[in-house]
């Protein structure tokens, strides 16, 4: 008789449309890129003797939110297993599962990207194109964004599913050790070292490598998985949270409209792209909103229903396929005549409308075509 493991349902109510909303705001931000004049004048939206583009700007924090579910959600399972004493996901059915979560629809796009381009056929073109496959683009500077630069993140995420087994390893020997207030300080502690760790080693590695793959101004400094791993921790927490802390739904709600006005604090008053560095108005406090956030709407009553509707759940269920063609989209409409006619408000609303609706289709077709299915694979190597 098989040894029982943990449940692996990590569905929870409200998140698909919270991670929906976090996807239309990495839309709107690449549209503020791809609809201001030059790459040296900013896009000027003027509403009410404000400029919308100051918000835009900081709607990069979607990428925060993705960070802060998938810690939430991949550790549920690791979570039921160290609070029921049960042995942990079966490591091939989890590797299996993300796999098939994340790889078909991204190498769909790469194929679309890179077998397309001339520069794929050189010497540092096909190792570019090999990186990605691989996952290890966010390794080298000239391939971190490369000619997709969303793609950076799929691979923070993909080496994140690698590390999580080990990081959840570590918090269940603390837990069991020492209970878990010191297993969560001590998952919190260890994965900013790790960002501080990491970033001084490469900081000491630079100038012995070439600066195609590690320079002082690049990406790679600053933008490695471990630099990362801060805020998935907070998502990881926020998974103890759920299973652990009771509150009722109006406890849970009041909490959504305080970490909702928190974080609207911390696009209003922060600097773009703020949330990946420690500052007063970065981490860890926007981590621990959002953390906090998505705790809380797993836990509400009326959040979590209205982040559950019909439109919201599709949103959420097709948000990957939107963040992965929404770029390449975007370049497209903003790439012929239209740029040509319009500018201000109107190329931005009418070229985003536009993007808007094709990046849909898209999703919707990758969704239906390549994702559902292969998220119904069976797992090949089952006894």
């Amino acid at each position: 008789m098989s040894t029982p493991t943990a449940k692996t349902d990590t569905r929870l109510p409200g998140l698909d449309g919270l991670r929906g909303i976090a996807c239309f705001m990495v839309f709107f931000y690449h549209l503020r890129w791809s609809a201001q004049p030059s790459d040296t004048a900013p896009l000027v939206l003027p509403i009410g003797g404000l400029n919308l583009e100051f918000l835009l700007r900081k709607f990069d924090i979607g990428v925060a939110i993705f960070f802060v579910l998938s810690g939430l959600l991949l550790s549920l399972p690791f979570w039921r297993a160290i609070l029921e004493s049960q042995p942990a996901p079966q490591m091939g059915r989890y590797l299996w599962r993300r796999a098939c979560r994340i790889v078909p629809a991204y190498f769909a796009v790469l194929v679309a990207v890179y077998l397309l381009r001339g520069d794929t056929y050189t010497f540092y073109g096909a190792l570019d194109f090999l990186l990605h496959v691989t996952f290890l683009h966010n390794f080298a500077d000239y391939a971190y964004l490369g000619p997709h630069r969303d793609l950076w993140t799929i691979g923070i995420e993909f080496q994140f599913y690698l590390l999580l087994p080990l990081i959840m390893a570590a918090v269940a020997s603390v837990f069991r050790k020492c209970g878990a207030a010191v297993a969560l300080l001590a998952l919190l502690v260890g994965c900013w070292l790790a960002d501080v760790a990491a970033t001084s080693a490469l900081r000491m590695a630079e100038p012995f490598i070439p600066d195609r793959f590690v320079s002082a101004t690049g990406d790679i400094v600053v933008g490695t998985v471990f630099s990362y791993l801060k805020l998935f921790a907070f998502g990881i927490a926020a998974a103890f949270a759920v299973l652990r802390v009771r509150c009722s739904e109006r406890s849970a709600d009041i909490a959504c409209v305080a970490c909702i006005v928190a974080t609207a604090a911390l696009v209003t008053f922060g600097d773009e792209a703020g949330w990946r560095h420690t500052a007063a108005l970065g981490w860890p406090l926007n981590a621990l909103v959002l953390g906090t956030l998505a705790a809380s709407v797993a836990r509400s009553g009326f959040f979590a229903r209205a982040l559950s509707t019909k439109w919201m759940a599709a949103a959420g269920t097709i948000s990957y396929g939107i963040y992965l063609w929404h770029d390449l989209v975007l370049h497209a409409a903003f790439a012929g005549t239209l740029r040509g006619n319009l500018s201000g408000f109107p190329l931005f609303f009418i070229g985003g409308a536009i993007a808007l609706a094709v990046t849909l289709i898209i999703a919707t077709l990758s969704w239906c075509f390549i994702e559902r299915g292969t998220l119904r694979a069976p797992y090949p190597f089952a006894r």
